[in-house]
């Protein structure tokens, strides 16, 4: 595997915000259902947080992009939905 800079983890192409969109997917799909959840709902926040730092970092920097894909767009969408 290449090496992978942690900011680049914070794309909605690759990292934090498809994990979180996934997840919010399969929570979907499972709310209501019998079983345990915490595990998925542990990835999402785990994911939103990342995000937020990502856009955040203490003040508004974001990541260096405005895209919808690997930018804060994409991070600002990922979190409003």
């Amino acid at each position: 595997m290449r090496p992978v800079h942690p900011a680049d983890e914070r794309a909605w192409c690759h990292g934090a915000p498809g994990i979180g969109l996934a997840r919010a997917e399969i929570l979907g799909y499972l709310d209501g259902a019998d079983g345990d959840t915490a595990g998925i709902r542990l990835d999402l926040r785990r994911a939103a947080d990342a995000m937020l730092g990502a856009i955040t970092g203490g003040r508004f920097t974001g990541v260096g992009n405005r895209s919808l894909c690997h930018g804060d767009v994409g991070n600002l969408l990922c979190l409003d939905g």
